[in-house]
């Protein structure tokens, strides 16, 4: 029951997920113009993604196809979904980067943003209990069509409170030069991390 309320919690939100193309086996890298300080390239890319430019983010990607949707402020679920997502992401660089040859460079970023995994767990776990008691009552759920309403009335008592589904976490970046630029090499944290840990 637990994993079919979770398939039906599920939140389509194409703007969170980031899609790899490219046949390269390593993380995605952004390629990033900087003045030659590697924190300040991170500090650009990812005021990027907390503007949710999708165009300028593009021009960013070095080896892979980065594609999401543009932000829209419609009044549906998954629109407040993505609004709660966009309004929550922040960070901060943590001290200085640090040089380890001439080439690479460490930098620490503490990064917050809405956890979608956490919300849906949420969501699935209080639609789960719903449903259980309703069918201790003698009601039947033969359906997915049965459970949405109850899932989507969940969503929006999750959704008064987003703040208690942000999520803050300090990635260790490394930064390469290549070509006179600066990119960001990419750790499946933080790529879940900027994805609002959708992926």
């Amino acid at each position: 029951m637990r994993r079919w309320l979770r398939r039906m919690a599920g939140l389509c939100l194409a703007a969170a997920v980031m899609t790899v193309c490219s046949g390269c086996g390593r993380m995605p890298s952004y390629n990033l113009s900087g003045d030659g300080s590697p924190s300040k390239a991170l500090a650009v890319f990812l005021d990027e993604v907390i503007q949710g430019d999708d165009v300028k983010a593009k021009d960013m990607v070095y080896n892979y196809y980065f594609s999401a949707e543009k932000r829209t402020n419609g009044d549906d679920l998954n629109s407040r979904i993505m609004g709660c997502l966009y309004g929550s992401r922040s960070y901060e660089l943590v001290g200085k980067a640090r040089r380890q040859d001439s080439h690479t460079a460490l930098v620490t970023v503490s990064y917050t943003t809405f956890d979608i995994g956490k919300f849906e767990e949420a969501v699935t776990g209080e639609a789960l209990e719903i449903v259980q008691q309703r069918e201790y009552e003698g009601e039947v759920f033969e359906s997915a069509d049965d459970t949405q309403p109850i899932i989507d009335r969940c969503k929006e008592e999750q959704l008064t409170h987003p703040e208690a589904f942000y999520t803050t976490q300090r990635f260790e970046i490394e930064m390469i030069s290549c070509r006179g630029r600066w990119m960001v090499m990419m750790t499946g944290d933080f790529y879940k991390a900027l994805s609002g840990y959708a992926v």
